[in-house]
């Protein structure tokens, strides 16, 4: 094939892939800018459940215990439950010890698998957490995470009869923490799901949600069969949970913008950890709904065109308005739909980090993207199979 000839399919390439991305990052970007929340008035009467699933987590626990106990909901109205999911570590021992002296806080083991209980270790802790809560809503947090006192005040608040979720931000650092660029990657990558999840869900398509940081009415998800075919996978009670309840409820979820909802979560400390994170998280591809994995399957096909044209500017000069055209087209709605996202989440401080963080990203979404399908996902020592599934034979439950 003559090279103009392929170069002008090429670009055509490009533009097709261009203006679907286009279209996706113009729904988020107006679902962030129609996406005032309204409060409701604060029933007093409200029963809340804080659900912490918990596995070798002995170096965070005790300080979510303790920012979870100062909570100014209620107290007489607000249940934790901390459910250890088979930690070899202190973990157990930190729960107990605090539920011997709180009288609203309670420790839980993990039960072994019996019919009825999902089969991913997570789903199953949170699931028995889920049977012993005695709130009308549950609200769902990780145990590396730290809330602020008004954490469960401003999620109860956004709730009406008509919203089945309410899902919430989650960051790993602050505005003018001094840390080095493997934390602010971090950082701005969870930034950057989190205004795409924001975005879509405050248009009307949820997507996304996050276990750090979510709540939904018991009744709703226990009516809908939990976490039903999904109870198999690795992770996915956050976003397929909301993709579900939705689906099945004919009812809302919006996002909570409010800053006093804003959790703290714990950056992976290594590269090594890190990996094994966004590898456990997007093996979950292949479950998520058509919609949903059309948009991921367009930005992956985007990011590694434009990367491989990158490379091959470096062989052949002549590939370098191809090169320059695909960057044009994909960082300029990116960076438009990222600037929106500092804004909306008060981390103007990030700015500073895109650029450097392009060139990282477009390797680490094509080396991740490929990897998360056809690798085995290990996570806190377990050990399970490809796409996010639990099987025996992966060493998943039975």
């Amino acid at each position: 094939m003559p090279q103009e000839k392929f170069s002008v399919l090429f670009f055509l390439f490009l533009i097709i892939l261009g203006l679907m991305n286009l279209f996706f990052i113009t729904v988020f970007f107006k679902g962030l800018k129609n996406s005032k929340i309204k409060s409701a008035p604060l029933n007093q009467t409200l029963r809340i459940s804080i659900l912490v699933p918990a596995r070798n987590e002995e170096t965070f626990l005790e300080k979510c215990i303790l920012s979870l106990l100062a909570q100014d909901y209620p107290q007489h109205l607000t249940q934790l439950i901390f459910i250890d999911d088979d930690s070899t570590d202190g973990t157990w021992r930190i729960m107990s010890r605090y539920s011997d002296n709180c009288s609203n806080l309670l420790a839980l083991r993990s039960p072994e698998w019996r019919e009825g209980l999902p089969r991913s270790p997570k789903k199953k802790a949170l699931f028995h957490g889920i049977e012993n809560a005695t709130g009308d809503l549950i609200l769902a947090c990780d145990a590396d995470c730290t809330a602020p006192e008004t954490w469960a005040t401003s999620m109860v608040s956004c709730f009406t009869q008509d919203i089945v979720m309410v899902a919430g931000y989650a960051g790993i650092d602050k505005p003018g923490d001094k840390q080095n660029f493997f934390i602010k990657f971090q950082a701005l990558e969870l930034l950057s799901m989190f205004t795409c999840a924001a975005g879509s869900i405050n248009s009307g398509w949820p997507l996304a949600s996050s276990g750090s940081n979510q709540a939904f009415w018991k009744q709703e998800f226990l009516s809908t069969g939990g976490y039903g075919s999904s109870g198999h996978l690795v992770s996915g009670d956050d976003d397929l949970l909301l993709q579900r309840l939705t689906r099945l409820t004919g009812k809302k979820a919006i996002f909570n913008n409010d800053p006093k909802s804003y959790m703290h979560t714990a950056p992976m400390p290594d590269v090594k950890s890190f990996y094994s994170q966004r590898k456990r998280w997007g093996a979950k591809y292949t479950h998520y709904k058509t919609s949903y994995k059309i948009f991921l399957a367009q930005y992956y096909l985007l990011t590694t065109t434009v990367l491989a044209l990158l490379l091959m500017t470096l062989f052949e000069r002549s590939f370098i308005f191809l090169a320059f055209s695909g960057l044009l087209i994909k960082l300029l709605p990116e960076y438009t739909l990222l600037l929106r996202g500092t804004s909306y989440f008060q981390r103007k401080d990030l700015r500073k980090y895109l650029p450097l963080w392009s060139c990282v990203q477009m390797p680490y979404i094509t080396i991740m993207g490929a990897l998360s399908l056809v690798t085995k996902t290990s996570w806190k020592g377990r050990q399970f199979s490809t796409r996010s599934r639990i099987d025996v034979d992966s060493g998943g439950e039975p």
